[in-house]
């Protein structure tokens, strides 16, 4: 008799169904094994014999449990136990620690327990208060402080190199050095009227705010130019608000650098809103000077040059000037939502005789490009009647015709040079200017806002 593997392989190819093979099976008398429910009885029985034959297979049982019905419990980092999850928190940088809390409560009060961030505390600020370690503080206590004393460290040692005063134009000295050591950035966001329509109208306002970071940077006596890059920008026609940040890093190395992967301060500097207007600025009045690729254009009182292809017309770089006045402040104590605005003395009049006006006034006046300075001058003893002061305005005469050797002529021409990631070029005769004006040490006015001369 044939093997009973044959003939059931045999059966089975023809298509025969399981009713078929049994019948065939006990047709030919051919044992048939069965599964049934496991007892302790056939355990022993079947442990105790050496040799299990085919007819005792039929009244043996499975030793183990069907794989159907065996449940496994499926194991996931949400199963984690809270300390297998604080010791992975502990050796995740800040910024990926701060963003672990925001995935739900029971991670929230992991990544801000307060052993955390005592480590934390111990290592960007300083040995710990054995009050504050004895003490009984709330859930997240050690972090709020941790920031917060990072903030005002940072802030302490950026702004001890703001002492001395320049005699010369009347700003602070080391505004550079002091932008440099806190590690500031610039970031530049576009919000798009498409954005409020069709699939984004439920989105938050970081999803369809484009972002443009800061390619070039470069300082001259008086100011800073941030440059950006509108590689990606949306349509110049869909963008109705316009804001700079300043980015600011909280933590610092021991070594004074800036922790570029962690967390960041923003600080608004400048603001357009929803009633801007891009066809005004589009129109020729506005235009300052162009070469063969671009146009340049400015936005009055506002600092702000952008430039626009000639084919296509859509955006190629945005330029922002920053005067030094305070800007240090700007960036370190504002806020994502509100900016820091410095306060301005007050006027002092005449004590001797008050209807002689305002008088040893001085004045420093730079044109430059985007890297190279042209012209730097300093006119003294500028003074304004009273006829020629009314509704908050003084009117000063800085250059006079009849005392032409009282300034410098500039001698070289004016351009600005501008570059974009894949392309250069120069536009002739324009220039930015910036100026201050100050009584002796103290600065009284002074320009903000740089514009555009051709």
């Amino acid at each position: 008799m044939e093997p009973p593997t044959c003939k059931t392989a045999g059966l089975a190819s023809k298509g025969s169904t399981a009713a078929n093979v049994r019948d065939y099976l006990s047709k030919h008398k051919l044992p048939v094994i069965t599964r049934p429910k496991v007892t302790n009885n056939s355990k022993t029985a079947l442990s105790g014999s050496s040799t299990v034959t085919n007819t005792q297979l039929s009244d043996s049982v499975c030793p183990g449990k069907s794989r159907s019905k065996c449940k496994y419990r499926q194991t996931s980092i949400e199963t984690f136990p809270d300390e297998i999850l604080f010791k992975i928190f502990k050796y995740l940088p800040i910024l990926d620690l701060l963003t672990c809390s925001l995935v739900n409560k029971h991670w929230c009060i992991i990544a801000t327990d307060n052993l955390l961030w005592q480590d934390i505390y111990h290592k960007y600020v300083g040995l710990l208060d054995k009050k504050e370690t004895q003490s009984c503080q709330e859930q997240g206590y050690w972090k709020k402080l941790c920031i917060s004393k990072t903030v005002d460290l940072r802030n302490h040692k950026v702004l001890s190199l703001l002492r001395k005063v320049h005699l010369y134009t009347g700003l602070v000295k080391n505004t550079e050095a002091a932008i440099r050591k806190a590690g500031i950035t610039w970031r530049l966001c576009l919000g798009s009227a498409e954005s409020n329509s069709g699939k984004w109208k439920h989105c938050v306002k970081s999803q369809y705010c484009h972002e443009l970071h800061c390619q070039d940077m470069f300082f001259h006596s008086m100011s800073v130019v941030v440059c950006f890059s509108g590689y990606n920008a949306p349509p110049l026609n869909s963008i109705n608000t316009v804001h700079v940040f300043s980015i600011n890093p909280i933590f610092f190395h021991k070594d004074g650098r800036p922790v570029l992967d962690g967390p960041h301060q923003k600080s608004l500097l400048l603001e357009i809103s929803h009633n801007f207007d891009w066809s005004k600025q589009l129109s020729v009045d506005n235009i300052i000077g162009s070469d063969n690729i671009v146009t340049l254009h400015h936005i009055p009182l506002q600092g702000l040059l952008f430039a626009t292809w000639k084919e296509g017309g859509e955006l190629s770089f945005i330029v922002a000037c920053f005067h030094f006045h305070k800007l240090v402040q700007r960036c370190l104590l504002g806020t994502s939502s509100r900016p820091y605005i410095p306060s301005f003395p007050n006027v002092l009049e005449d004590d001797i005789d008050p209807t002689f006006g305002l008088h040893h006034y001085q004045l420093t006046l730079e044109l430059s490009g985007m890297q190279t300075s042209y012209y730097l001058q300093h006119f003294n003893g500028l003074q304004c009647q009273l006829g020629n002061i009314s509704e908050g305005h003084a009117h000063f005469i800085v250059i006079k015709p009849e005392n032409s050797y009282d300034y410098t002529p500039l001698s070289s021409k004016l351009n600005l040079s501008w570059k974009t990631d894949s392309l250069k070029g120069v536009v002739q005769v324009c220039s930015l200017y910036y100026i201050s004006f100050f009584f002796f040490t103290i600065l009284y006015f002074i320009h903000f806002n740089i514009e555009i001369c051709t």
